[in-house]
């Protein structure tokens, strides 16, 4: 029997390509540059290579220009990773203060109902009573209605002899509103940073394919001068 025409049967699984992380991604962006920007300072080293390249038009003109490139690359990425640590260290503070924003609800809670053990209406106008939210939206809008409700005559006086503190509660609520519309910022931020970054990489790249293009064709039948310069 012919073995080449034997089958199992069996469905032939299909290799399922990794998806690459970012961190992935970024370490072969920051590999590739690196080997552009090598490769353009080995060049400058050798008189010899630069007669030769010049034939094809590679010149001191070309390098810098291929640097400018690299540059505007390594700037677009560190402000990158700068608004990336940015987001991180707001979306912590955010966290921290949406715990905190619950605790002191539950604390103010507790307080209307010492307050007011008996008085139903007082407990539901302070917004003591119900269900609280998980949304946050709908979350801050409770949390603001109590604390503005629990400054008026007849609930504030109450409040404040059962150890209520207004301004704290309020700076909770504040704080982190605050935190949360500046991570929002620094997110849409860091989303044009990655993509100057991208844009600038994709400058790099689509620069040093011509570049290379024109090392190989002045070098082809010197092989000495091309290994240095890694290619």
């Amino acid at each position: 029997m012919d073995e080449t025409k034997q089958t199992t049967g069996a469905a032939v699984p299909t290799a399922t390509k990794k998806k690459k992380t970012f961190a992935e991604q970024d370490q072969e962006q920051m590999n590739l540059v690196g080997e552009v920007d090598k490769c353009i300072r080995t060049l400058e080293q050798s008189a010899e290579a630069l007669t030769l390249v010049a034939k094809r038009d590679v010149t001191l003109t070309t390098l810098a220009e291929g640097k400018a490139w690299i540059a505007a690359y390594q700037a677009s990425f560190t402000v990158r990773e700068q608004k990336l640590g940015a987001i991180t260290e707001k979306t912590a503070l955010v966290s921290s203060g949406w715990e905190g924003i619950k605790d002191g609800l539950t604390e103010f809670r507790e307080t209307v109902r010492l307050a007011f053990p008996k008085d139903k209406a007082a407990q539901q106008a302070l917004g003591a009573t119900g269900k609280v939210p998980q949304d946050q939206e709908k979350f801050l809008i409770l949390v603001r209605a109590c604390a503005a409700t629990a400054k008026t005559p007849g609930y504030a006086e109450k409040l404040v002899q059962k150890g209520y503190d207004s301004d704290a509660f309020e700076n909770l609520v504040e704080d982190f509103a605050s935190n949360r519309a500046a991570l929002a910022a620094t997110n849409q931020s860091a989303q044009g940073a990655t993509a100057q970054r991208t844009a600038d990489f994709k400058a790099v790249q689509s620069w040093s394919q011509s570049f290379y293009r024109a090392l190989k064709l002045a070098l082809k039948n010197r092989p000495d001068l091309l290994g240095p310069l890694g290619l």
